[in-house]
């Protein structure tokens, strides 16, 4: 079974809501890579049940309940129904997520390159593998651009010291969302 990992990029705790990328065409850790032409061919047929595992266990945690592909990669948003698997996401053990199946084609000038895939699954796992692949905070915050600056800095100034770091590291990461300068900012006032 091939299996690719993502780091997570945001969490929403009231929905039990996490995102970021599931695969991009980052080479993983074990120096392969899934094209996004091959990921944007598996997803309707993933899609049919969208399970979310974790640590590629037998067992259903949850769902994916967003998926599109972009010019990076397959973006989720996965809702965790299962208490264990939730807690060790907000504490942090469940670094991101893994894509799970079958290469059903490579790429003859590099077989490292998978250009067909049978994708059977998504796991919340400990350790991702492929760098871009993170899970967004953004939402951790609970607060959206669109609310504006005095709403931000009050969510911010309820945060523990922790959670504001959290936000800190998350949002200085490279991603569409956690990147986000103006959080950047706000987290830096000293709140």
């Amino acid at each position: 079974m091939t299996r690719f990992y993502a780091p997570i990029a945001k969490i929403d705790a009231p929905q039990r809501m996490v995102w970021g990328y599931a695969s991009t065409e980052a080479e993983d850790a074990d120096g392969e890579t899934i094209t996004i032409a091959a990921l944007r061919d598996a997803l309707d047929d993933y899609l049919e049940y969208s399970c979310l595992r974790e640590m590629h266990q037998l067992s259903a945690v949850g769902k994916v309940k967003e998926a599109v592909i972009d010019d990076k990669g397959l973006y989720i948003g996965a809702k965790v129904i299962d208490d264990t698997a939730w807690g060790k996401v907000t504490a942090r053990v469940y670094a991101g997520f893994s894509v799970g199946g079958k290469a059903t084609a490579r790429d003859p000038a590099n077989r490292s390159v998978i250009t067909g895939l049978k994708l059977t699954e998504i796991s919340l796992v400990d350790r991702p593998a492929n760098p871009e692949a993170v899970f967004d905070c953004w939402k951790a915050a609970g607060v959206g651009a669109d609310d504006g600056e005095a709403a931000l800095l009050e969510k911010i100034s309820s945060m523990s010291d922790e959670e504001r770091g959290f936000l800190l590291v998350k949002a200085t990461r490279r991603n569409p969302i956690a990147g986000d300068r103006a959080v950047r900012q706000f987290l830096w006032k000293g709140i």
